[in-house]
């Protein structure tokens, strides 16, 4: 994206590349240095809202173009048009020349030396710039598009990093209200590992406060978290939270969406974990019950509502009433969708398996 051209009498937006060039295409003196210099103060004012620890210096080189790049195998540039690599690595050359920044060791990481000053120098339209910026910055980070295991750990560390910060530095909370800023912690919480997810709770605290309860970053954010605390064992704190997905997702969809059907269906998951199978069994009779009417009573999905179902009764002790749910399962599938379906085998032994326990009891 670019930026509007500049003007001499102000009012436009401060990280200007610079005047535009002559009607016959030729650079004329001083517009190189007019660029970088307009690039560097770009590059400086979203360093200042970004964690104080530095930002990584191959997400600089991408900052115009951060909301295009691809980010296929941990790329570490993208084509930023007027503000491309080589302009922006002359930008931040000219940043460490001048002592305002500095690199780690390694160069891999950048960090601006003073950032409050950075910041008190800024007037509130460099401030919503930057912080447009900074969120576009992190957007373009795609975890998704990442094939080396080893680039896809170190992009999870440096944007979880970012995001932690933007939680606990009150001047750049703003940038999780972009859009962008928002689905970056979303995308982080849905792909990062549990424990690395949990990290993240403050991060969704924030994102909440400045997107509210029912956006759809917000309900994927809160989703995963959940997800997580699930997943390492702490089913009972993540019953609220998949109660506050399902709220929202109701009322941002509705109920007859698929999408609200899963969010019932975590949160019986969950409530089930949590040690209530009775309350489970209700909550996923109610998804068995709106699958039937949404997807069909032979819906893929609908079957595996009632395996999980009869997973409860059996959760709950009720081992008859989980096998003969079961057995018509079971029949009903290979009816409907074939031996060959990967649900059929396992629909099979989950019948296996409570038969058997049934019979130790007898």
């Amino acid at each position: 994206m670019k930026d509007a051209p500049g003007s001499a009498t102000g009012g436009q937006d401060r990280c200007t590349v610079g005047a535009p060039g002559p009607l016959d295409g030729q650079a004329a003196p001083g517009d190189e240095v007019l660029s970088r210099a307009g690039t560097a103060r770009c590059e400086l004012e979203v360093l200042a809202l970004l964690a104080e620890s530095g930002v990584p210096a191959r997400w600089l080189l991408r900052l115009d173009g951060a909301d295009r790049a691809d980010g296929a195998d941990g790329a570490d540039e993208a084509d930023g048009g007027d503000e491309g690599p080589g302009a922006l690595r002359g930008a931040l050359a000219v940043l460490v020349a001048d002592g305002v920044c500095s690199l780690s060791a390694d160069g891999a990481t950048v960090r601006v030396e003073d950032g409050a000053a950075v910041r008190a120098g800024m007037d509130d339209q460099a401030v919503e710039a930057a912080a447009d910026r900074a969120a576009r910055l992190l957007g373009g980070v795609r975890l998704d598009r990442v094939r080396d295991p080893r680039h896809w750990r170190r992009e999870v560390e440096d944007l979880v990093g970012q995001l932690q910060a933007l939680a606990v530095q009150s001047y750049s909370r703003r940038v999780l209200g972009r859009e962008q800023g928002a689905a970056a912690l979303a995308h982080a919480a849905r792909l990062a590992p549990s424990p690395v997810t949990l990290t993240l709770t403050e991060a969704v605290d924030v994102l909440v406060e400045q997107m509210g309860q029912g956006h759809a970053h917000v309900l994927t954010a809160r989703n995963s978290l959940a997800a997580a605390l699930r997943a390492t064992g702490e089913a009972s704190r993540a019953v609220p939270l998949f109660e506050q997905v399902l709220e929202g997702t109701v009322a941002l969809v509705g109920t007859d969406h698929p999408l609200t059907l899963t969010a019932r269906n975590n949160l019986a998951g969950a409530v089930r974990d949590a040690g209530e199978p009775d309350r489970a069994a209700l909550l996923y009779e109610e998804v068995v019950r709106d699958a039937e009417r949404v997807l069909g009573p032979t819906h893929p999905d609908t079957l595996s509502a009632r395996n999980n179902l009869a997973y409860a009764h059996e959760c709950a002790g009720r081992l008859g009433q989980a096998v003969s749910e079961l057995e018509t399962l079971v029949d009903e599938a290979v009816r409907r969708l074939g031996e060959q379906h990967p649900y059929v085998p396992s629909f099979r032994r989950n019948l296996e398996r409570v038969r058997a326990a049934r019979g130790e009891e007898g």
